[in-house]
């Protein structure tokens, strides 16, 4: 029963993305400005997650020894 909710559930997103392309794509807007835009906003957001990462790594080893934030 839980591969066929998976299965239907990835056919969905998969469906979604298209409706949202396929949306996206009737504005004519220029696709290598918007993809270069979209890697940019990865970037950060893998940044920032990759940096609170870290301090949480640095505030658990803290602890570890005693010491606290």
């Amino acid at each position: 029963m839980t591969d066929r909710l998976e299965t239907a559930r990835l056919i969905a997103l998969v469906a979604w993305l298209v409706v949202m392309i396929a949306s996206y794509s009737s504005y004519r807007l220029h696709w290598k400005k918007s993809v270069t835009m979209a890697l940019i906003w990865l970037a950060i957001f893998i940044g920032v997650a990759g940096l609170v990462a870290m301090i949480q790594r640095f505030e658990g080893a803290g602890e570890a020894i005693g010491l606290s934030l």
